[in-house]
């Protein structure tokens, strides 16, 4: 678990992140290269639902299913752009338990807000 305060204020639950405070709150800033947001399994799922939100967007479900095996598909690029994030805030952001901290503000009927501050702010973003 990272640092973060918990506060309520009328129908509003609030998770302050904090920020850079420590020396390895330093580190963290500066751990500036790209880590990938979602596993290899995960950006499969989700290419493979773009590609039939896509074709059902397009009216040419029916179609494509027809046609498979005629239609040549075009060749995948070997190496495809990832979403991809700084990997000192992501780091701190696997500490932080948002999903808890979501179903928290649901059983209260709150809303919820992430904030922070310097490294806290950056960090509740990849949250």
């Amino acid at each position: 678990m990272d640092r973060y305060l918990l506060a309520e204020a009328g129908d509003t639950l609030f998770a302050s992140v904090v920020g850079t405070k420590q020396y390895k709150d330093l580190v963290a800033n500066a751990n500036i290269f790209q880590g990938a947001l979602f596993d290899d399994d995960d950006m499969e799922i989700m290419e493979e639902t773009e590609i039939v939100e896509s074709d059902i967007a397009d009216g040419r479900k029916g179609y494509l299913d027809s046609h498979a095996k005629t239609e040549t598909k075009p060749k995948q690029l070997k190496h495809k752009l990832r979403p991809a994030a700084h990997r000192g805030f992501m780091a701190r952001a696997k500490g932080i338990p948002a999903l808890e901290l979501y179903r928290l503000a649901q059983k209260k009927k709150c809303k919820l807000v992430l904030c922070g501050h310097s490294l806290g702010g950056a960090v509740k973003y990849v949250c």
